[in-house]
């Protein structure tokens, strides 16, 4: 079975002269090989004609083709396909009465279609123009899919969906009438919404509007429910506290499905694990399920075992970072003690603190308490100020992404030319975050995804003495994350500089930073920001005062969430060990590359 996908938003048959129509072998002797479609103008391959010898794929400037060769007992399971792109679906998560079942996979790979098909926006078509619904149930015969399907398209089953881009709920309704019937919800004070209740919707924060769209879900009555990304913009406790409630949905024997990014909560709220693998763009296939452990750890060693299928040549393995003492290296720069008022309405006091080259400062607290303040009052004081008789420069990637910026990705990065000359930088940063592939979309196209890793990359593309992240992890895969964990790392390393990294997934901050920086407080009232401490001892007393213990996997060495009262919950925090360092694995040279 051959597979030739061609990115829309890639391809560009004006700049190249349909340079792939001028390589093909094939167009040679069958001259409808490859055409450009005059509804999308944009490359279209005939997948029958193709002899997948991959010189478009080489060829195209722009890596907007996609050619593939796959099993062809893969054919019996093609659930939908786009006609315009050319992108396959194989195969649907198969939900589970009365449990959790988690979505894991890249960005581009078919999570959110999967999601749209089960949840009845798109009806799938099978791989053919046919749309029918009683196709579709036909086709998942005497499997659990054919009731869940009959149940759907009968209209017995009832839906709610916590979509994963929620830009456009922004308006001027109010928090009160958006959650209209759902204002005795126990969730409403579990999640702090009392205050934002006379707010509009465009007025709240990104976590707060999350909150009020997931109790709106949850609150719905339904049969099945699915959650698209529910933990982003939400902090550690707001997580965990999302967690359990959507665990209590499944304790009511309602299907529950999450598609979720950050290892620890999908971890914590799910009982079973569906890997979506494949090429981004091109292809998906839904895994068999898995258990929520062996899931996970199938996903970052890159090898599903019982179908033999490695899914990447390289494993992804946590670094002992957390047991590491706090070593002093050379001196960045330090700042002393200061304080910043809001209107009388909130003040962050802030302790002083030492930043050291070659290191890379983590900083975790709840939302509200001033974490973004501190690195704002940071850029400015080093903007204004001289430090040991220099002025340091600054590289700062804001938490909420405008693009601004009129015309393509290549024309944004044109603006870093230095940079792009720099092998290091190329190897470590701008190929390993997949830059190239999103040369010729428009800036202000972009997906979040694609828009924070161009963001992150462009931060990291500027000479700076300081860089500054406010959560690089936001929209990005499990992949995408440790991606940019690395290209943090790599960047402040071989350029022996420092970086400040904000994030509420626990499972990137353990593995991108060496120091840790805990702020605390009332959110919106005030905050209090500690001095860096080594990242064992920062874990251990951020997570006592969420009251939240976790342990190492010891096939991975990944953080993992302990279940509350629990027996390792309940020792740990006999002991004092929010954060447990034992069984922690020492990764080895190709675990790392």
């Amino acid at each position: 079975m051959r597979i030739a996908a061609v990115e829309t938003e890639q391809c560009r048959p004006e700049k190249c002269d349909n340079l792939c129509i001028r390589v093909c072998p094939v167009e040679r002797t069958k001259p409808e090989t490859i055409v450009i479609d005059k509804t999308t103008g944009k490359a279209k391959i005939d997948e029958n004609l193709c002899i997948g010898c991959g010189i478009c794929v080489n060829k195209c400037p722009f890596s907007a083709i996609s050619v593939l060769n796959l099993p062809d007992e893969w054919s019996t399971t093609v659930v939908h396909k786009y006609p315009t792109s050319g992108f396959v679906l194989f195969w649907l998560p198969t939900p589970k009465k009365g449990s959790v079942l988690g979505i894991i996979g890249k960005n581009g790979a078919g999570k959110t279609t999967a999601l749209k098909i089960l949840s009845g926006e798109l009806i799938p078509n099978l791989g053919s123009d046919n749309n029918a619904t009683k196709s579709v149930v036909d086709f998942f015969r005497g499997k659990e899919l054919q009731r869940y399907f009959s149940g759907l398209y009968s209209g017995n089953l009832r839906v709610a969906v916590k979509p994963q881009y929620l830009d456009q709920l922004r308006t001027q309704q109010t928090v009160k009438e958006y959650l209209d019937g759902k204002l005795g919800s126990p969730l409403i004070d579990e999640f702090s919404l009392s205050s934002v209740l006379s707010s509009r919707l465009d007025e709240l924060s990104g976590g707060e509007l999350q909150k009020v769209v997931i109790v709106k879900t949850i609150e719905s009555e339904a049969d099945a429910y699915f959650f698209d990304e529910p933990a982003s913009f939400l902090d550690v406790k707001d997580r965990l506290i999302m967690g359990k409630a959507v665990r209590r949905l499944a304790s009511l024997g309602k299907y529950v499905l999450v598609v979720e990014h950050d290892l620890v909560v999908l971890d914590y709220l799910a009982d079973y694990i569906t890997i979506v693998y494949g090429e981004p763009g091109a292809y998906g296939y839904v895994s068999n399920y898995y258990g929520v452990r062996n899931g996970i750890n199938y996903m970052l060693l890159g090898y599903l075992p019982d179908i033999n299928m490695r899914l990447r040549a390289d494993q992804i393995v946590f670094y002992k970072h957390a047991a590491k003492a706090f070593i002093q290296s050379e001196e960045a720069f330090s700042w002393g003690a200061m304080s910043v008022s809001y209107d009388n309405s909130f003040k962050l006091t802030i302790q002083p603190g030492v930043a050291y080259n070659g290191k890379v400062v983590g900083i975790l607290g709840e939302n509200g308490v001033g974490k973004t303040t501190f690195i704002k009052q940071i850029h400015s004081v080093l903007n204004k100020e001289y430090y040991k008789g220099r002025k340091l420069t600054v590289s700062y990637k804001p938490q909420t992404l405008r693009p601004n910026f009129e015309g393509t990705v290549e024309e944004l990065f044109n603006l870093r030319k230095e940079a792009l000359e720099d092998e290091v930088f190329v190897t470590d940063v701008y190929e390993p975050l997949r830059i190239k592939k999103l040369s010729q979309k428009s800036v202000k196209e972009l997906s979040g995804g694609e828009l924070q890793r161009v963001a992150v990359t462009f931060n990291l593309a500027i000479p700076a003495d300081i860089y500054l992240l406010d959560e690089p992890s936001a929209y990005l895969d499990v992949e995408e994350r440790l991606a940019v964990s690395k290209a943090i790392r790599r960047t402040v390393e071989n350029r022996n500089k420092v970086a400040f990294v904000i994030d509420h997934d626990l499972a990137m901050i353990d593995y991108v930073s060496d120091y840790l920086i805990v702020v605390d407080g009332v959110p919106g009232v005030q905050g209090n920001v500690h001095p860096p401490t080594s990242l064992k001892d920062g874990l251990n007393e951020f997570l006592r005062r969420v009251n939240i213990t976790f342990r190492r996997d010891p096939e991975t060495g990944r953080p993992r969430a302990n279940k509350e009262d629990s027996f390792l919950d309940r020792q740990q925090k006999s002991v004092g060990e929010y954060f447990y360092e034992s069984s922690i694995v020492e990764p080895s040279a190709e675990a790392t590359n």
